[in-house]
């Protein structure tokens, strides 16, 4: 699945909702700056960003940054924070 800078950037953003706005801004930025950097280093766009784990993963890193946890039940996806309560979606 051939992804160009801006694709990416766009999906992991949707995945991001949860955080607020300035969190949300800094983690595309941070990535944004990765993609970047590869490139930078001779890499074309599709490769730097096939480079980068999936966005799935990015996110649950990037939650479990937060505290918080990510749990998929039922197909239904559900946030469980740390001190307890449950958001579902």
């Amino acid at each position: 699945d051939i992804m160009k800078k801006k694709e990416f950037l766009n999906k992991l953003e949707k995945k991001l909702t949860i955080l607020n706005s300035n969190e949300r801004k800094k983690v595309l930025k941070s990535y944004e700056n990765k993609i970047d950097e590869l490139i930078e280093k001779g890499q074309d766009e599709t490769d730097a960003i096939s480079s980068l784990e999936s966005i799935d993963n990015i996110v649950k890193k990037v939650l479990a940054s937060y505290s918080i946890n990510t749990e998929y039940q039922d197909n239904n996806f559900s946030l469980v924070y740390s001190r307890g309560s449950q958001c579902h979606l």
